[in-house]
């Protein structure tokens, strides 16, 4: 006749009852990694798709800044798709999945650098309508520097 000791009992309960939590544990973290993923990738394309038609209004308009506001809508959008891409690995089930989601993140990181270095273009160019629309602010700041001494002092 074999005894069960109590410690041999609270081993193996211990070990399914970890296994359980374990298992349950990664089920949920995966659950809110993937609607964490969805919220992001949908926020990005509303900002994208919100930004591209206030741009194109603003276009219409002859908005000096069209450009650059559209620049900024789709780095914004960007930024969230990637966010959504590194979350991304953590639902991946294979290396090739890794792999694909790597090279996703890198081409959209770049992209997001692009878009960067020619928002930083606009705004750094002389000519631009952004440069021009800061020259304007600042001279209408110098204009009302004045008056607003003069209407300050009559009280």
């Amino acid at each position: 006749m074999q005894f069960i000791t109590p410690t041999l009992l609270l081993d193996e309960s211990a070990s399914s009852v970890l296994d359980f939590i374990a298992e349950h544990l990664h089920e949920f973290v995966t659950n809110v990694a993937r609607i964490s993923m969805y919220s992001l990738e949908f926020l990005s394309v509303l900002i994208i798709v919100f930004t591209t038609i206030v741009a194109f209004y603003k276009l219409i308009r002859k908005d000096p800044i069209a450009r650059v506001y559209l620049l900024h809508g789709q780095s914004l959008g960007l930024s969230f798709k990637l966010g959504s891409e590194i979350l991304r690995t953590v639902t991946a089930r294979n290396i090739d999945d890794i792999w694909e989601v790597l090279l996703l993140i890198v081409i959209k990181a770049f992209m997001v650098l692009l878009i960067d270095w020619e928002l930083k273009g606009t705004t750094e160019d002389s000519s631009s309508p952004l440069s021009e629309l800061s020259k304007g602010k600042a001279m209408a700041a110098k204009i009302k520097a004045p008056f607003a001494k003069e209407h300050s002092s009559g009280k």
